[in-house]
């Protein structure tokens, strides 16, 4: 499964939020330096999914707010 999602880093609390198009808002505290807040992303998306967080990664986005993420089964 493939999931469009835009990344808040440095935000007072972690939250989990579906827009009208599909997208998923992601906010995160984690900072974006040192790969933090992807880390986090990948934490609240296998935790929203109920799936190991090995299972999902980043494929694209890596460094921009704009990810797309990937969940394997």
């Amino acid at each position: 499964m493939y999931i469009r999602t835009f990344v808040t880093a440095d935000a007072r609390r972690d939250h989990l939020e579906r827009k009208k198009d599909g997208t998923l808002a992601v906010i995160v505290k984690a900072p974006p330096a040192g790969n933090q807040a992807n880390k986090r992303v990948i934490e609240l998306i296998a935790r929203e999914f109920s799936v190991d967080p090995k299972h999902v990664r980043v494929i694209s986005g890596h460094h921009n707010r704009s990810k797309m993420i990937s969940i394997d089964n």
